[in-house]
């Protein structure tokens, strides 16, 4: 998937986190769920876009969610201001478990 490629630097191409988020909204676009999100931060973070924009608040919150939860920050602002405006879609505890799945990530992968 082009998207991962992107992301990763891989197959020829430089890393480009713009033009990866870019090609997972254009997969999420196209319909292409599983092309979206294989996995990746950046594809659940556009699929979620996708959802709110469709509407599916809830569901965006549970993509931005799993985002966050692998370190990704937008997402994990995100999850903070739906928390904080709407706080009926999102419990205390999923707050905090998110809140500490990113945390704990963001510790894990930085360099001394």
């Amino acid at each position: 998937m082009m998207g991962c490629a992107y992301v990763e630097g891989r197959y020829g191409v430089a890393r480009d986190h713009f033009m990866a988020t870019q090609l997972f909204h254009r997969a999420a676009n196209l319909g292409s769920h599983q092309a979206a999100i294989g996995g990746n931060v950046f594809s659940r973070y556009a699929v979620g876009n996708q959802e709110n924009d469709k509407g599916n608040s809830k569901r965006a919150l549970q993509h931005w969610m799993i985002a966050a939860r692998g370190g990704h920050e937008e997402s994990w602002d995100k999850v903070q201001m739906t928390g904080m405006l709407f706080p009926h879609l999102v419990s205390k505890e999923d707050m905090d478990k998110t809140g500490r799945g990113y945390i704990q990530y963001c510790e894990e992968v930085k360099s001394d």
